[in-house]
């Protein structure tokens, strides 16, 4: 868009033609992470520990299914232990890769301001009440 007029922002400015750029844009929905959505596998756990080790299947893997994000836990003897270790550590995760997203969004966002393309305006508005030329 073209507008056409003396800033009342920028008083003293010379220039009158003004570029702008209107782009829109769709607000990020709240994601959550949802237990159903998460799927658990055990296995033997490894490391030191004795005969307890190669017994039980005390290690969990936790894999959320929609974001395909992972976790291993094999910090406890206990499978239930690992189980809440795994969920707690799988939700950081998942957090973290919204907050990664919604930068990746903001900063798409941010540089579509520099890209602003002056010249062969699609429409010219005048003066100070943007009146359609």
């Amino acid at each position: 868009i073209l507008w056409v007029c003396k800033s009342p922002y920028r008083k003293f400015h010379k220039r009158k033609n003004w570029f702008i750029e209107i782009n829109t844009f769709e607000k990020s929905k709240q994601k959550t992470l949802k237990i159903n959505e998460i799927e658990f596998k055990t296995t033997k756990a490894s490391g030191p520990g004795g005969q307890h080790v190669n017994k039980t299947d005390s290690a969990v893997w936790a894999t959320h299914k929609p974001s395909g994000i992972k976790v291993f836990v094999q910090d406890s003897r206990s499978q239930h232990q690992n189980k809440k270790l795994a969920i707690e550590r799988l939700e950081t995760a998942f957090q973290n890769n919204v907050i990664e997203t919604l930068q990746k969004q903001n900063f798409d966002q941010w540089k579509s301001n520099t890209d602003i393309e002056r010249g062969n305006p699609k429409r010219t508005f005048v003066g100070m009440n943007f009146k359609e030329k």
